[in-house]
């Protein structure tokens, strides 16, 4: 409601409840947690279908910002090349 009403953020006075009632609740941080980005050779075997589904999306998606960067790069180059061919 807050963030709604154009206010950054809350007050940490809402952090301190949220965070007492996770852990009265006997939920920690580290079970909420989950890794937003993969690591190459990080643990699979206890992941779900669906997180193991989006971990491939996830780096098909990062695959092909790569493929686009190597692109712009060869473009660069060849109009380098260009200017200073002699």
């Amino acid at each position: 409601m807050l963030v709604e009403a154009g206010l950054p953020g809350k007050p940490r006075a809402l952090d301190y409840w949220e965070n007492k009632r996770r852990k009265e609740a006997g939920m920690d941080d580290e079970d909420i947690k989950k890794p937003k980005a993969h690591e190459v050779g990080m643990a699979i075997d206890t992941m779900s279908v669906e997180e193991l589904t989006d971990r491939i999306s996830l780096l098909e998606g990062e695959i092909a910002r790569l493929r686009v960067a190597i692109d712009a790069r060869g473009a660069t180059r060849k109009a380098a090349d260009s200017i200073f061919k002699f």
